[in-house]
């Protein structure tokens, strides 16, 4: 009882979970390594390591991941938040499902809609507006999840991706968690920001 009033009691237990991020900075990777190690052993969840491409002081941020899971044993790793439009999303769901498999279920997955379009256009790829990278978000979040699925064929129609009978697969080692990171006035509308199976990694700007 409520208030005098009778009623059902609902409660919503969610898994907080808490991590940090990281610029994969070349200059600071064997510091970047070592603290990945501290992190893991003092019982941190996740780790986000930011993607930048086009920035030539920072080092890949797929190959970063892959040392750190291969160096740790608990911890959760993420690009925080892989760039789509300098990432094919066909590609990045196959990464991503590696990744998973050979840590043991430890990759979780935020993409990024697109940001500092210069420096994109600049390495060869789209300049889009706000609306058209949302767009191209929700397209490549339908191509990873039928890359998921192995035994069927890949086949999303797009405005910004397409992909026409794929061989799908692998599958990775647990529900990815996922998240997005968009800029716009509203960018969590996007049906491209729901998660592929996982928990929610949201990382947001609204402008």
């Amino acid at each position: 009882m409520r208030d005098g009033v009778r009623g059902t009691w609902q409660y919503h237990l969610v898994d907080l979970r808490f991590g940090i991020q990281w610029a994969p900075a070349v200059s600071k990777l064997p510091r970047l390594r070592g603290m990945a190690q501290v992190a893991d052993r003092e019982g941190l969840d996740l780790l986000g390591i930011q993607d930048h491409p086009y920035a030539g002081g920072l080092a890949d941020t797929f190959a970063v991941i892959a040392t750190v899971l291969a160096e740790t044993e608990r911890l959760r790793v993420f690009p925080d938040v892989a760039s789509l439009p300098l990432r094919g999303p066909a590609v990045l769901g196959k990464q991503a499902a590696t990744l998973d498999l050979l840590s043991g279920g430890r990759f979780e997955l935020a993409l990024g809609a697109g940001a500092f379009w210069s420096a994109i256009g600049a390495m060869g790829g789209p300049v889009r507006s706000n609306s058209e990278a949302l767009r191209a978000l929700e397209e490549a979040t339908a191509i990873i999840r039928a890359k998921w699925r192995p035994g069927a064929k890949a086949k999303v129609e797009g405005a910004h991706y397409a992909v026409q009978g794929v061989q799908s697969g692998p599958a990775p080692a647990h529900p990815v968690g996922s998240g997005s990171g968009a800029s716009g006035p509203r960018p969590m509308r996007s049906p491209g920001a729901s998660p592929m199976g996982g928990p929610r990694l949201f990382r947001t700007s609204a402008v």
